[in-house]
């Protein structure tokens, strides 16, 4: 949301434009950047210096955003006596609207990664290539953008004024979030159910992807021909799959005590493997047998779920041999809304 009406003429203007992290501030008097120590919210004080540093640099998009950091943290909407003020945010729907789009299009860092560059091609910003040089490419008044293996976007302008010496601004963030990520060898089954073996990525609220219609999106290494000197090369690609393909399931309440459904603790390794499928004990021993993978089977490919394998393959357009390796998360199927009474 960084990217609209850059207008910093005097300064070379860097954004990783996914998140912005509130504790970061620009120390105005040398002219560094500085991260405060960590506190359980932004202060007041970080947060107004945030805010000047982006009015200065995006006037419109960006400053609607500060400002309702702003506005949380100011003590705006306080009565006299000191009671809570209804507030009035309507203003700011078509803005929350905007970051709902990108939040339901964005939900990997591979693919906030490309929704941000598919922007910045959309407002004119010209692609960089990390394999050549800068130099001679970048003019005063111009707008570029280059990625790094696909999860990492920086995006910058350079002021029509700026000369070398001027200093330059940055707004850093992140492109990844708290989700259930695959692991490297995925395979796993209980129960007469084919399951899915993932890991916790981050501090995550792990209650909440209970009983939650999930997809699964990320990157998959692709085994490919180079068409000038017909070697095998390895090309990286992005999927999304936004339909319900697993599930992670609670246990129906009469088998559970009353203690359990009290506590409702979580075991992260045995609770959260989400179900893809249900298949008999006996036809999963039968393709165990049959299908046993030969000596010279990729052993990464054998440890992952055959319909797991044939989906991605399918929604990519190649044969399974082809996947060479993937780095793939869940994610709610369920898009991002505003919701309310009053929509």
């Amino acid at each position: 949301f960084f990217y609209n009406n850059i207008t910093t003429d005097n300064f070379l203007f860097i954004s990783l434009p996914t998140y912005l992290s509130p504790f970061l501030s620009y120390n105005h008097s040398n002219q560094r950047f500085r991260l405060p120590k960590q506190q359980p919210h932004p202060s007041r004080e970080n947060i107004s210096t945030v805010t000047s540093i982006m009015s200065e640099a995006v006037p419109n998009a960006t400053q609607d955003c500060a400002k309702i950091t702003a506005d949380s943290y100011s003590g705006k909407g306080v009565g006299k006596e000191g009671t809570k003020t209804r507030a009035d945010f309507s203003k700011y729907i078509p803005f929350a609207e905007k970051a709902c789009e990108f939040l339901t299009q964005s939900t990997d860092p591979f693919l906030a990664v490309k929704t941000c560059s598919d922007a910045l091609d959309a407002a004119g910003f010209v692609k960089l290539s990390k394999r050549e040089p800068f130099g001679g490419k970048l003019v005063p008044g111009g707008s570029y953008y280059y990625t790094v293996n696909h999860s990492t976007l920086v995006a910058f302008t350079v002021g029509a004024k700026f000369k070398a010496g001027n200093g330059f601004k940055i707004i850093g963030g992140h492109t990844d979030s708290p989700h259930l990520k695959v692991k490297p060898f995925s395979k796993r089954a209980g129960a007469g159910c084919v399951q899915l073996g993932v890991e916790c990525y981050g501090g995550g609220l792990w209650h909440t992807w209970f009983d939650r219609d999930l997809g699964i999106s990320g990157r998959v290494l692709v085994r490919t021909n180079d068409a000038d000197t017909r070697k095998e090369k390895i090309e990286q690609r992005i999927v999304r799959i936004a339909r319900p393909i697993a599930r992670v399931s609670t246990l129906c309440i009469h088998l559970q005590t009353a203690e359990e459904r009290g506590a409702f603790k979580v075991n992260k390794e045995e609770h959260l493997s989400p179900i893809l499928g249900t298949k008999t004990l006996l036809e999963s021993g039968v393709k165990a047998q049959i299908n046993r993978p030969p000596e010279d089977e990729d052993p990464w490919a054998s440890g992952q779920e055959p319909e797991l394998m044939r989906l991605i393959a399918s929604e990519l357009g190649i044969d399974t041999k082809q996947i060479a390796n993937f780095e793939l998360g869940l994610f709610d199927c369920q898009p991002a809304l505003l919701g309310g009474i009053k929509n």
